[in-house]
């Protein structure tokens, strides 16, 4: 409790271990943390609370808002407004974070004092489309002139070429939505957070650079936004949390800062045209499909992956389908590379796998072409299909574990298949069967 902690949370905090309500189409995809207890974050520093609090009707009530946190702590998080009909509301002075819809059914509300300890505001909690919120220079604010803290609404005009934020903002929430002219976009010093399409389906962006003051983005922040090219991370930048940067289907350069921590679940989605991606050793967790489908348009994507020492988990499907990755430089220190993590990157020639490794899920390599593969003698397990149809040579093949190949351990994890030019089908460097049988000799490889 000395220290300072950041968790961060997806789907469900919940009070006294009720289970949320799921519809038919929604999954559970982090498995008993779904069902996450209010109390867990007394004592964290969190930067990312997005789409956390589900009947939380037992926390406690401040000024017609209710709250998760302590007094000893002195950590709060405002989760929803009890009663819906007021014009404003007072938040408490130590209050860090509003969640997602926190306020967002306020019909009534004109605004409020946004307190200075406020680092993150969650997606939808206000009404950004609601004519009772003061405009200026074209952008609906929420906030105050007590202490000039504001979060930045909706546009009211979306065909300008530009846009300027007003001094003292320090959140956004879907506030540059379908802008399809805006080719200039000049983020302030001071913004703490960007969550819920701040820039979306803006056609004529070709670059963002983020501020140095800016802790966190989340929620399809940076989405579909087909003519940028470049992505310019500040340097205060800690979380790039749940598709904080997504199907931006043309760019090409993420530069992360040295500093960023979190790189969350589907964190740089489908942004297909990505080459090179340097991961910087700040980072320690990536979560799932992290960088699905990057490295994907075409051969100019082709390029190299870094994953910086941070990274002990490389989780499920992280790089899955980065086709046109061309090398894999894996930080030292990780241990555990799970299902599917590198599927489908059938351009994957070269990947050095770090002495500390342990575990090797299954189709973790699946359909790359590895072209050498020496497994470590820490490895103690490896999933079945893990190199299936990766072509390695068997003097190429080095394996420093203890596992046995010919026994459940190697179960289908080495499946790799060709035809030679003589027509010879091999199978994990046995011939099969001969598929051209008019010639006289034939050359097995």
């Amino acid at each position: 409790e000395s220290i300072k902690n950041i968790l961060v949370a997806h789907q469900f905090v919940t009070a006294n271990g009720k289970s949320p309500e799921r519809s038919e189409s929604e999954n559970s995809s982090l498995g008993t943390l779904d069902n996450i207890d209010a109390s867990v974050f007394d004592t964290r520093n969190v930067t990312d609370m997005s789409n956390m609090f589900y009947d939380c009707s037992s926390l406690p009530v401040y000024n017609n808002i209710r709250y998760a946190g302590t007094e000893e702590t002195g950590l709060y998080c405002a989760v929803e407004a009890v009663d819906k009909t007021l014009d404003t509301y007072e938040l408490k002075e130590d209050t860090k974070w509003i969640g997602s819809y926190c306020f967002d059914d306020c019909s009534n509300l004109t605004g409020m004092t946004l307190p200075e300890s406020l680092i993150f505001i969650g997606y939808s909690a206000f009404d950004y489309y609601s004519d009772n919120f003061p405009v200026v220079d074209n952008i609906r604010y929420v906030g105050s002139e007590t202490n000039n803290i504001w979060c930045a609404l909706q546009v009211t005009d979306d065909t300008l070429e530009s846009y300027t934020l007003r001094e003292g903002t320090r959140f956004m929430i879907e506030t540059f939505d379908y802008c399809d002219n805006m080719t200039h976009l000049e983020l302030p010093e001071g913004l703490l957070s960007m969550t819920d399409y701040s820039v979306y389906d803006c056609d004529s962006l070709t670059s963002i650079t983020l501020p140095d003051s800016l802790l966190s983005i989340t929620e399809n922040c940076i989405e579909n936004n087909d003519a940028l090219l470049e992505i310019n991370c500040g340097s205060g930048l800690k979380v790039i949390g749940y598709s904080g940067i997504y199907y931006n289907e043309n760019l090409q350069t993420i530069n992360f800062n040295d500093g960023l921590k979190v790189i969350g679940y589907e964190g740089c989605y489908e942004n297909y045209s990505l080459s090179d991606i340097v991961i910087p050793d700040s980072v320690s967790y990536l979560g799932d499909q992290a960088f699905y489908e990057a490295m994907y348009n075409n051969v100019s994507c082709r390029g190299n992956l870094t994953i910086g020492n941070g990274v002990t988990y490389i989780p499920y499907g992280c790089f899955e389908y980065c086709e046109y990755m061309q090398n894999c430089n894996m930080g030292t220190n990780v241990r555990a590379i799970e299902e599917s993590a590198f599927y489908d990157c059938y351009e994957l020639k070269d990947c050095q796998f770090p002495s500390l490794l342990s575990y090797i899920g299954e189709d973790a390599f699946n359909d790359c072409i590895l072209t050498a593969i020496t497994i470590p003698a820490t490895v103690s397990y490896i999933g079945k299909y893990a190199f299936e149809d990766c072509i390695v040579e068997s003097k190429n093949f080095i394996n420093q574990s203890s596992l046995d190949e010919t026994e459940n351990d190697y179960w289908g994890a080495f499946v790799y298949d060709y035809i030679t030019e003589d027509g010879l089908y091999i199978l994990n460097n046995n011939v099969i069967s001969v598929l051209d049988t008019t010639r006289e000799t034939y050359t097995i490889p």
